[in-house]
């Protein structure tokens, strides 16, 4: 599958899918389950009071800085890093430019043969991208009531109030997700200095790394030692 260079290319439908696979195939209780909780992660990433570098977030999508994945060649990990950073990119970009196109990429649930949405994987991420924020950020009352939404399906101890609730009234819940992640993403941004709201980040997705330099992979050992060994 050929992979373009240009990051401010959406992901198309194979692309997708491989991204997908690969958060799949991590094996880790706290990694990212799939393409819906990674989806969600990003777009907290992206929203922010400032800009949070790969080596913070990356760590994230596999669990931990010690569960890095076991890449078969550098060119395996830029892959799956290009495609990371692609998507990103393309959600800081809508959530910049044109925010009423914004649609969280939520899974989708039969129940008695109705098509449901499933948004508690895309908010469980979403929160753990809010967990990066920099220490000393703090949430007014504003911002805790935008956040609300997404704490109804992100917290478990929060489920148990669905319980007697009719599918219509958990619709009109989940229809409120989307339009908070927006109005977060915007108060975020009218308070960032002004460098960091001018453009919409850009990652490269083959950084420079010295050979004793830690391994952009985030495993936190050597460049030497570990990409840089293939």
């Amino acid at each position: 599958m050929m992979q373009t260079n240009d990051l401010s290319e959406p992901l198309n439908d194979a692309e997708f899918k491989a991204l997908d696979e690969f958060l799949l195939s991590l094996d880790d209780d706290e990694a990212m389950l799939d393409i819906s909780e990674f989806d969600g992660f990003v777009t907290a990433v992206v929203s922010g009071p400032e800009m949070i570098m790969p080596s913070e977030w990356l760590p994230v999508v596999w669990g931990g800085d010690d569960n890095s994945p076991e890449w078969t060649s550098v060119e395996e990990y830029q892959r799956i890093f290009g495609l990371m950073v692609r998507h990103m990119n393309t959600t800081s970009a809508t959530l910049m430019q044109g925010p009423a196109e914004f649609e969280p990429c939520y899974l989708e649930g039969t129940v008695e043969g109705e098509t449901h949405w499933v948004v508690d994987e895309w908010c469980h991420g979403y929160m753990k991208g809010v967990r990066l924020y920099p220490l000393g950020v703090e949430f007014s009352p504003d911002m805790e009531e935008l956040l609300e939404p997404i704490y109804q399906f992100a917290d478990p101890d929060r489920w148990d109030d669905r319980k007697g609730m009719k599918p219509r009234e958990i619709r009109q819940l989940q229809e409120q997700v989307a339009p908070a992640a927006r109005a977060i993403h915007r108060y975020w941004h009218e308070r960032r200095s002004p460098p960091a709201s001018q453009s919409a980040p850009y990652i490269r997705p083959e950084p420079k790394t010295g050979r004793n330099d830690r391994c952009p992979c985030g495993s936190g050992r050597k460049y030497k030692k570990c990409c840089g060994t293939h």
